[in-house]
């Protein structure tokens, strides 16, 4: 870990936990550069190599290619907004959802 502080607690304010998996843990925080609250996934597992690095990143490009998809269908996926390597851990930051994905899939099917 590094001496100062990382870019997650300089740039921004954490409200709470989504949620903790067996992958990582999923906190509310609001950006403190444009004062909108997202979902920042930090992944539990540290990156050790450049090969573990390289294969967390793919999930990143995967979310992001797919957030960029026009379809309809995609209405799901959340929202991707940016990704960063921080003490050799995955952060991501996607858009705060205000419904769950059950509720949402309720309002599409009707």
């Amino acid at each position: 870990a590094g001496m100062g502080l990382g870019r997650f607690e300089t740039d921004f304010d954490l409200l709470g936990t989504l949620g903790t998996g067996c992958f990582g843990t999923v906190y509310e925080a609001k950006s403190r550069l444009d004062g909108v609250s997202y979902a920042v996934k930090v992944a539990k597992r540290e990156a050790r190599g450049s090969y573990e690095r390289r294969r967390m990143l793919q999930e990143v490009q995967a979310l992001a290619a797919l957030c960029d998809q026009p379809d309809p269908a995609t209405f799901h996926i959340v929202r991707y907004h940016q990704a960063w390597m921080e003490d050799d851990l995955l952060h991501i930051q996607t858009e705060l959802c205000d419904d769950t994905l059950h509720s949402e899939m309720r309002v599409h099917r009707s």
